[in-house]
């Protein structure tokens, strides 16, 4: 579970500012969501790469 707490004394507005967002360890909305695409790009990648890799060949048997 995420959870985020918005920060209006950081920044004076009326609307809701994405820059005012923080996490509870208190890192910006902004680089939490780059860290989460970021994560989500690299296990897209692992998937690709393992299923476009060559099969194994395995020899059970041969004849002499």
């Amino acid at each position: 579970m995420n959870i985020l707490f918005y920060r209006p004394d950081k920044f004076q507005a009326y609307k809701v500012n994405p820059e005012a967002v923080f996490t509870l360890k208190g890192q910006p909305f902004s680089d939490w969501q780059r860290d989460q695409q970021t994560a989500y790009d690299y296990k897209v990648e692992l998937l690709k790469r393992k299923l476009h890799r060559k099969p194994r060949h395995k020899i059970i048997d041969y004849w002499r």
